[in-house]
């Protein structure tokens, strides 16, 4: 679950809100939180990412 997101931050300007769940990143299943942390950490600056995320237990989303 996204804890939260700082104003102005990435995950904020990308629409990922407090609560949203990530499924995928890039098309691939995310296992766990280490796995996510590692792959949005090895992301280059201003290189864009797509998740896929569940938002309010039912809506599904892409966000880059």
């Amino acid at each position: 679950d996204v804890c939260s997101s700082d104003l102005n931050s990435p995950a904020q300007k990308s629409g990922l809100e407090t609560g949203d769940l990530v499924l995928k990143i890039e098309g691939k299943e995310i296992q766990s939180w280490t796995e996510l942390a590692k792959n949005i950490q090895s992301t280059k600056v201003n290189e864009s990412i797509e998740l896929d995320i569940l938002r309010n237990d039912k809506d599904r989303k892409k966000v880059k």
